[in-house]
């Protein structure tokens, strides 16, 4: 291709947070676009943590009642709400699957 040198660009690609001139002159049908995966990629700072964090009781919110079985086929059944109160319960006959 003919043309004149003031009608060529610089070749620039991405190196670390930056463009880096890759000191390549070429047509403007020839260039290429800095590609930004070829960068660093910057990742922000973790957030500050909480102090005396505990995890939601997620089972005692979602299930407040409790029943199993017990080896003599009785119910027990365990209730969460508003504080947790164990009973266990008789029933007659076999209430197993």
């Amino acid at each position: 291709m003919l043309g004149n040198h003031e009608n060529l660009r610089w070749q620039y690609q991405w190196g670390g947070n930056q463009l880096i001139n890759l000191r390549t002159l070429v047509w403007d049908d020839e260039y290429d676009e800095p590609q930004r995966q070829l960068g660093t990629i910057i990742i922000p700072a973790d957030p500050p943590p909480i102090i005396q964090a505990r995890p939601e009781q997620y089972d005692i919110d979602e299930n407040p009642v409790s029943v199993r079985y017990t080896l003599d086929g009785r119910v027990r059944v365990v209730s969460y709400m508003p504080e947790p109160v164990e009973r266990i319960v008789s029933v007659q006959g076999n209430l197993r699957p």
